[in-house]
Order: structure tokens, then C-alpha cells, then sequence
């Protein structure tokens, strides 16, 4: 945060001072993706929510917000299953309807 990498896990808590806030969050496979960012002003003793979620899969960008966020990337990453797995399914299906 602010420049300054930390480590989390699945819920971390980060102390900062009051004034403005920068939350720059990745995630890290073979290489860095799911970038997000998010500038905040936290007042004096003030705890503020930041939550991050990862896409679900790598070309996609992360998700962050004041409220709890929902993964970005479904639906392509359903498409490309889909558009894999119907034409070999048809492909099994007549193989085994010529074969009859």
C-alpha cells in the first residue's frame, strides 16, 4: 500500500496513517495479473474496508472496491471451456454414431 508491498492473505488488515490512500493489488501465478487499483481518503483512526478478488484467469483485470467484490472473467473463461468441449463432444457423438 502506498508504494509499499505487503503480503496478504485471504483477509489482512494493513495499518496506514490518515490522508489520502493508494491500494494497488496483483496477483501472482507465473507472472503478475489481476491488476487493481484504488485511491482512498481514511480519516484519523478510521478503519477502511478495501476488498480485492482475482479474475479467473489471467488475461483479465482484478476487481477492487469498498464493498465486497465478485471475480471479473467468468463468463470468457466459460465461453473458451465451451467452445472447447461442445465440438469435441460432437465429435465423440458422431464418431460413435458412425461406428454403430
Amino acid at each position: 500500500m502506498d508504494g509499499f508491498p505487503a503480503s496478504a492473505g485471504e483477509r489482512q488488515r494493513l495499518a496506514a496513517g490518515a490522508g489520502v490512500r493508494a491500494a494497488d493489488l496483483v496477483a501472482q501465478w507465473w507472472k503478475p495479473y489481476g491488476q487493481a487499483s484504488l485511491q482512498f481518503l481514511a480519516g484519523p483512526g478510521q478503519s477502511v474496508p478495501v476488498f480485492y478478488a482475482t479474475p479467473y484467469h489471467v488475461f483479465a483485470r482484478g476487481a477492487i472496491g469498498h464493498v465486497k467484490q465478485t471475480r471479473p472473467g467468468r463468463w470468457f473463461l466459460f465461453g473458451l471451456v465451451g467452445a472447447i468441449l461442445v465440438p469435441l463432444v460432437a465429435l465423440i457423438v458422431a464418431i460413435a454414431l458412425t461406428s454403430s
